[in-house]
């Protein structure tokens, strides 16, 4: 990392930190992030993938065997009278019914189309948290498949409801985060995902990160 390297304690001045780099070691740092993600779409990313996949296949082939939800009666009641707010819920859950009303109609399945496909987001997102966790293909597999069996979100990923999609939201924040606090700790340390890249990472980073005051 730049600062144990770089900041002098006995100095009272600021310290920033600026990468500086040659065109062909940027250009050689791309191509090795480039084929590590590529190798991570190869091997776990297909696991995570396919996890996603059953899940969503999963919910498109049971959300058409059960009747009407008592609350999406009412979301879809909502979604004809769309407002900033109602009394009991925020406003998202009236947009979606009514996008859902009017792209796809009012059946089944029409209506449990986006919380099958947060269901499937939320599991795609566990893999990727996962991997930028230091997880390899075992854990990122795990990972996805325990949102896929998890018994909490087969039940709520099978009607349309705010449930379905509050923890896909909390999710994607929770891996912004992470990306923000890798970002910010490495600071000149690139972002290239997996174990045997961080040798090289923290390599490149004592090499061309320079201290200015």
């Amino acid at each position: 990392m730049c600062f144990s390297d770089f900041v002098a304690p006995q100095t009272p001045k600021p310290v920033r930190l600026l990468a500086h780099s040659s065109p062909t070691a940027e250009r050689s740092l791309v191509s090795r992030t480039d084929e590590t993600r590529k190798r991570w779409l190869l091997d776990a990313g297909i696991v995570v993938a396919v996890a996603a996949v059953l899940k969503l296949l999963l919910h498109l082939y049971t959300g058409r065997n059960y009747g009407y939800f008592v609350d999406e009666l009412y979301y879809l009641a909502c979604a004809q009278h769309l407002a900033w707010g109602y009394v009991d819920q925020p406003p998202l859950i009236g947009l979606i019914a009514k996008i859902s009303r009017v792209l796809f109609g009012d059946s089944l399945q029409a209506i449990r189309l986006f919380p099958a496909l947060a269901g499937a987001g939320k599991v795609l997102l566990t893999g990727l948290i996962a991997r930028e966790l230091g997880g390899r293909r075992f854990a990122q597999g795990l990972a996805a498949l325990s949102i896929l069996v998890a018994p909490g979100f087969l039940a709520i990923d099978n009607w349309l409801s705010m449930n379905a999609f509050e923890p896909l939201f909390w999710m994607g924040s929770a891996f912004v985060l992470i990306r923000i606090i890798k970002t910010a700790s490495g600071m000149c340390e690139p972002s290239l995902p997996g174990a045997s890249d961080r040798s090289r990472a923290r390599e490149w980073d004592r090499k061309s990160c320079q201290r200015i005051e």
